[in-house]
């Protein structure tokens, strides 16, 4: 094992042992290698590691679910990231709406309440993606 085949593996999007990871670091010490992926801390004595059991894919094979982080971009999987222009153009039209008909007030004020209640969801999903990381 040499540190330059680790370092091939580094910040890319590997499948190992059927799982599918993407390593984002990685140390040795005292002949234990630590690789820190998206899901979990792999750990394999330095004798028992073989790069040929890390097979190298694309980031889209990696990523199994839409709602969880992508390691490269999490706040794009977030509903915010995935709806944003969705998002900004209800919010302007609403705006113009009550410009022009003050009676629309009631139906921008139920439209806001959604997009508070989206909001909350969008900040709910960046906070378990910091717990996921370990911030």
């Amino acid at each position: 094992m040499s540190l330059r085949e680790l370092t091939k593996i580094e910040r890319n999007h590997v499948e190992f042992k059927g799982e599918k990871f993407y390593i984002e670091r990685f140390d040795i010490q005292k002949g234990i290698i630590r690789i820190y992926t998206n899901r979990r801390t792999l750990i394999i004595n330095e004798e028992d590691f073989d790069i040929n059991d890390f097979k190298m894919m694309d980031k889209v094979e990696t990523i199994d679910n839409p709602y969880l982080p992508s390691p490269v971009d999490p706040i794009k999987s977030t509903i915010i990231g995935t709806n944003a222009g969705e998002l900004t153009n209800i919010l302007m039209d609403n705006i113009r709406k009550i410009k022009e008909d003050p009676g629309y007030i009631a139906q921008a004020d139920a439209i806001n309440n959604n997009v508070k209640s989206i909001i909350d969801v969008a900040k709910a999903q960046i906070d378990a993606f910091k717990v996921m990381k370990g911030n």
